[in-house]
């Protein structure tokens, strides 16, 4: 009996021992091992027009990304081993490439270069003459002659890869933690604690249940159990991956393509996702997508639209414009304007104001500008000081409004029909300094009443339009017969632009071209009865479409952009004449 006494007493020991032994084996097999972490190489880089980018590593088959015309992040994976040579393809093209920094990420270190330290890290030709790659505004400008130029890394820049990919910190850190859990579970656990959860019944109970919950989506897109469940079709504004062909000599990329397509499409998804944006929304007043923001009071406000736009971040004012920006600015719009007046058409240039810009009480406490001023405060300055041209802004108009009534939707990211009124009777007045006739229908031509609906885009956006945000909508319908109608189609069809054009009888304006954004679709039922011609182009890059207005020849070119877009946006010039 006192032997017994006596191990029982040496069980800790012993456990602890065999928990060091555990932890002692994983060190060494890790520290004997060639273990890589996982690296990527990315950059902050926009070209004059877009092209490819491509990265070539030692003699591998080359990585390719796209380049936009605004700074985006392209991002490519290293392989796990060390490198010797790699080379930077900036484009196929002629035009100038911009790299603003140039990172590498590991697991636990970041690395960056910018400004001065661009032009270190890459090997220059010294034939090319010095102004093609200078460091201007922080970033470093490349003038491309085409065909493919190649610009490599110097070997330091491999050297701090290699090194970085060798740091096993968090394989020693994984070590340490799977000996943690050894450890608790041969002291806490223990097989005599877990006799109560083996037992056959409970074991084959609870195998069953995994495998009805795991498999439950696949067998219900084989019999369509749940087909009589009406739920609301998710609508992601995205397009959703396709189910790709399946090729045997590439078969993990297929595995990683079928995943995407399986995470698009499985079973149910339209019923579990809006269930846990639900959950999250209710309980914890959190957004599930970094695409929403939720505010006070039921207020739903645009945050991350893309990689590029983000109107939080506009708003709270972290980056602002500099002084090339601005004059690329001034002379895109005087470019747009004077190209038109050559040709006898008038320019009006709008700027819708961000629903945050109007009604940031509603903002969470934590979001908080940095800066009073914000990039359309600088460019109305700016253009004031330095040029003739002007540009509406709705800003003044809707901050009085809003006092009386709601002028934005609370789960919207655009004005309501209100709000769209008012819009519409600026750019009227507006007109009125081109026009004789050009006078806007006073309020009391239209009935004004509340009507609850269902959630605007963003709730939609959350799948919860229906459930938590159903909004009560500020209408406005004419009291006046409606005359424009919709016309005869374009010939020519401009890809990934949507157009329309409106005609009426009763018009009292000449044709126009309005080009906008998503904020004008409320605008167009109020401009549309004062011309005689109105033709509609939505495009959100605010292209400047030479062909189309010499073939409609309008009296004038009305162009229409939200407030953040200036995030990051510059008004490409008209064609050389």
């Amino acid at each position: 009996m006192k032997i017994l006494k006596g191990m029982r007493k040496k069980k800790l020991p012993v456990k602890i021992f065999l928990t060091c032994v555990f932890l002692a084996a994983a060190v060494c097999y890790i520290h004997k091992t060639d273990l890589r972490t996982d690296m990527s190489l990315s950059l902050s880089v926009k070209a004059s027009r877009r092209d490819n980018c491509r990265l070539f590593i030692d003699n591998d088959k080359p990585l390719k990304e796209k380049v936009q015309r605004y700074f985006r992040q392209v991002s490519f994976d290293l392989p796990k081993r060390d490198i010797k040579n790699i080379r930077l393809m900036l484009g196929e093209k002629p035009g100038k490439f911009v790299i603003k920094a140039i990172t590498v990420k590991s697991p636990f270190k970041r690395l960056e270069w910018s400004g001065e330290m661009l032009k270190r890290i890459f090997k220059f030709s010294e034939r090319k003459p010095r102004e093609r790659n200078r460091i201007k505004n922080g970033s470093l400008h490349i003038q491309l002659p085409g065909g493919g130029s190649i610009l490599s890394f110097k070997e330091d820049v491999s050297a701090v890869i290699n090194d970085l990919s060798r740091r096993k910190s968090l394989f020693y850190l994984v070590a340490l933690l799977l000996s943690l859990a050894f450890f608790y579970f041969i002291h806490f656990l223990g097989l005599k604690n877990l006799r109560i959860f083996l037992t056959k019944k409970i074991v084959l109970n609870m195998a069953l249940i995994f495998m009805m919950i795991i498999c439950f989506p696949i067998i219900d897109d084989l019999f369509n159990i749940t087909k009589d469940v009406r739920v609301n079709r998710l609508q992601e504004k995205r397009v959703k991956a396709r189910p790709p062909g399946f090729r045997f000599d590439s078969l993990f990329r297929f595995l990683k393509y079928y995943q995407r397509y399986y995470n698009d499409n499985f079973g149910l998804r339209d019923l579990l996702i809006p269930v846990n944006n639900y959950v999250r929304v209710k309980a914890f007043a959190l957004s599930p997508i970094p695409s929403v923001m939720v505010g006070k009071e039921g207020w739903l406000y645009l945050a991350k639209q893309n990689e590029r736009i983000d109107e939080i971040e506009y708003y709270r004012s972290l980056t602002l414009f500099s002084l090339e920006e601005l004059r690329e600015w001034k002379e895109g719009l005087e470019k747009r304007r004077d190209w038109l007046a050559r040709r006898g058409s008038h320019y009006l240039f709008v700027i819708a104001a961000n629903k945050s810009t109007i009604y940031p009480e509603f903002l969470p406490d934590s979001i908080r500008p940095v800066r009073k001023q914000s990039r359309l405060d600088q460019l109305l300055d700016y253009l004031e000081k330095n040029s003739d041209i002007r540009v509406l802004d709705l800003r003044p108009v809707m901050f009085a409004a809003k006092k009386e009534r709601r002028v934005y939707r609370k789960t919207d990211s655009h004005w309501n029909r209100y709000g769209a009124y008012l819009a519409y009777r600026e750019i009227m007045k507006a007109l009125s300094g081109f026009f004789k006739y050009a006078r806007p229908l006073d309020i009391s031509n239209f009935n004004i009443y509340v009507k609850e609906r269902s959630g605007g885009d963003l709730a939609i956006m959350l799948s919860l339009q229906n459930s938590i945000y159903r909004d009560k909508v500020i209408e406005v319908d004419p009291k006046i017969p409606r005359y424009a109608k919709e016309g005869a189609p374009l010939q020519k069809k401009y890809p990934g632009v949507s157009q329309s054009v409106i005609v009426s009888d009763r018009g009292t304006l000449p044709n126009a071209i309005m080009i906008h954004d998503s904020f004008a679709n409320r605008l167009k039922p109020f401009l549309s009865e004062h011309f005689s011609r109105v033709v509609y182009l939505r495009d959100w890059g605010l292209n400047f479409y030479a062909d189309l207005i010499k073939r409609e020849q309008p009296a004038i070119v009305i162009e229409e952009m939200a407030e953040r877009f200036l995030l990051n946006k510059i008004l490409s010039p008209p064609p050389a004449e």
